[in-house]
């Protein structure tokens, strides 16, 4: 599966949850950077607390073509 289909999915989980009010400028970076992949080959470990909200912290970097480790 490509890091698109990932990034979709996750979407569509978290749509499920919030309205795009409630996170908009990460979901401006998600849309701009899936695009252009800024963060293409970098590497992210994540040492904070897992929870649903996280997640949409992590929508855009992984558009972007970041790998995190959490």
């Amino acid at each position: 599966m490509s890091c698109v289909h990932y990034t979709e999915r996750l979407l569509d989980y978290l749509l499920q949850y919030y309205s795009p009010d409630d996170f908009p400028l990460l979901l401006e970076d998600y849309y701009a950077w899936r695009k252009t992949k800024p963060l293409l080959g970098l590497h992210i470990v994540e040492a904070t607390p897992l929870y649903r909200n996280t997640l949409c912290k992590f929508l855009p970097l992984l558009a972007a073509g970041a790998k995190i480790t959490v």
